[in-house]
């Protein structure tokens, strides 16, 4: 006969088995993609494997999720999705868009986690979905062609995938453009690096970093989409301001030339021709500034509207053309989005949600900010520091924000879980810069990042055995302070 096992044993039973699947979330989210990307509504229960991590998480002693900065904006954000299955005309029309959010926020925490183990691994698990969503951009994507010199390119394009759910006319190529732009510019900031130190070891995320930067970056460009294309220079001018004496020269110039040639053109040279007339017979991917402008009025009809509780996540398509009609644009042709990520955020979530999507944004400047302002090179592998990658990551979120005022990669859409692993980067270098610090100097981590931070407390002790938070900071420095004192006399 087996042996009875006690309560004792098969609490260490159970606990050794959560560890084990939290060793392979990765792997667990990547099996639960599919239904919660491409839902029905009899897959809903598996939403509740996302909450079901984070229990073991919490059991394990991490805490729920890991704390960052962006917790208490992520609450809010989460909290008006709720908000929003009430205002929605339909759950189930709006069940892929909350789906697809909480998986995403699933993939922000995994990432925020996996940092402490290995951030080189954390790259190139980051790098491999960019490669994969180039490769599968070429054979699925509905190419057009906008620029003249393009076109003998675009014509050895063809669309051989037509079978993608939810995709059937193919991806749309200003999507694919503003999801590429997350990967460029922090490609192109650690591969130029490496082209310059030339370092001996982890040869493979260098070769890595500089395909990607190439090969996406060229696909950026097939795309063609121009909110896409001027996010890549903003991220460009960027990368310029922070490369010294001579880059800020550079970047002096970019400017005045963009502002000569934007005074010059005007919008039109950003969306063609702004004559209503010109845009009656517009096609997709091909709006005018015109057509934009039509756009974003009646959204801001919507949101004055729908302030509270937003209009429900995803409906915009299916209430604009009845409450607000357009007169530019054809009535067959349905509008996905607002074309302008925030206000599409605030039709979606009403106006606090619109907060929240501020805040995130805001907040992951203000840690990469911080991580570059210390300048203290703790490597993540020989002849790399934290302030390079926070660089590189801040100028490939500042193209996606700069793509997301003309376009958007809607909240909740099934890519945009990319977006929330960029910003789950940007919150794990910052945790692991203040973990740094504590290293160096522990009186310092009391407030963060010295002197100048303000965010360190919300993230003091985010996976290890406790929250310190602002009591347990002040209460650390008053020890500090006593034991100074004591030596001093």
């Amino acid at each position: 006969m087996r042996p009875e096992i006690g309560p004792i044993q098969l609490k260490n039973r159970l606990g050794s088995l959560a560890d084990k699947i939290l060793d392979y979330e990765w792997v667990v989210l990547m099996l639960v993609a599919y239904p919660m990307l491409f839902p029905k509504p009899e897959w809903t229960p598996v939403m509740l494997v996302i909450p079901l991590l984070w229990f073991l998480h919490w059991k394990r002693g991490n805490g729920v999720v890991p704390s960052t900065p962006l917790n208490l904006p992520i609450l809010l954000l989460m909290i008006m999705l709720g908000v929003s299955l009430w205002a929605t005309f339909s759950i189930e029309f709006s069940l892929p868009k909350i789906s697809s959010l909480v998986f995403a926020m699933g993939v922000f925490f995994a990432t925020v986690s996996y940092r402490v183990r290995d951030i080189q691994k954390a790259l190139l698990f980051f790098f491999g979905f960019g490669i994969a969503l180039g490769g599968i951009g070429i054979l699925a994507t509905n190419w057009s062609a906008k620029l003249p010199f393009l076109d003998r390119i675009m014509s050895q394009l063809p669309q051989v995938i037509t079978t993608l759910p939810a995709a059937e006319q193919g991806i749309h190529p200003n999507e694919l453009g503003g999801l590429l732009i997350l990967f460029v510019p922090v490609a192109v900031t650690l591969g130029w690096k490496a082209l310059v130190i030339r370092p001996r070891t982890n040869r493979t995320l260098i070769f890595v970093t500089i395909s990607s930067a190439i090969g996406l970056g060229i696909l950026v460009i097939l795309t063609q989409s121009r909110s896409a294309l001027l996010g890549l220079i903003a991220a460009v001018g960027v990368l310029f301001f922070s490369g010294g004496k001579l880059g800020r020269i550079l970047f002096g110039v970019g400017i005045l030339v963009a502002a000569t040639l934007i005074l010059w053109k005007g919008p039109d040279l950003l969306f063609g021709s702004s004559d209503p007339l010109e845009s009656s017979s517009i096609v997709v991917g091909e709006l005018s500034f015109a057509s934009r402008l039509e756009i974003w009025s009646r959204a801001i009809y919507a949101l004055n509207d729908f302030s509270i509780t937003g209009m429900g996540i995803g409906t915009f398509r299916k209430i604009a053309p009845i409450l607000y009609p357009f007169f530019i644009l054809s009535p067959s042709l349905e509008i996905g989005h607002a074309h302008n990520f925030l206000l599409q955020t605030g039709l979606d979530l009403g106006i606090l949600g619109l907060i929240s999507t501020f805040a995130i944004w805001a907040v992951g400047g203000l840690m990469l900010l911080e991580v570059v302002k210390t300048k203290r090179q703790h490597k993540i592998l020989e002849g790399f520091s934290l302030g390079d990658l926070a660089i590189g990551i801040s100028a490939s979120l500042i193209a996606h924000f700069i793509y997301g005022f003309t376009d958007a990669v809607a909240l909740g859409a099934r890519p945009g879980f990319i977006l929330w692993m960029a910003m789950g980067l940007a919150a794990g270098i910052y945790i692991l810069s203040v973990e740094s610090i504590e290293k160096d100097d522990p009186g310092l981590v009391a407030w963060g990042l010295g002197s100048r931070g303000s965010l360190g407390a919300e993230v003091k002790g985010s996976l290890g055995a406790g929250e310190l938070g602002c009591r347990g900071a002040r209460e650390q420095e008053k020890k500090l302070s006593a034991i100074s004192y004591q030596q001093k006399n």
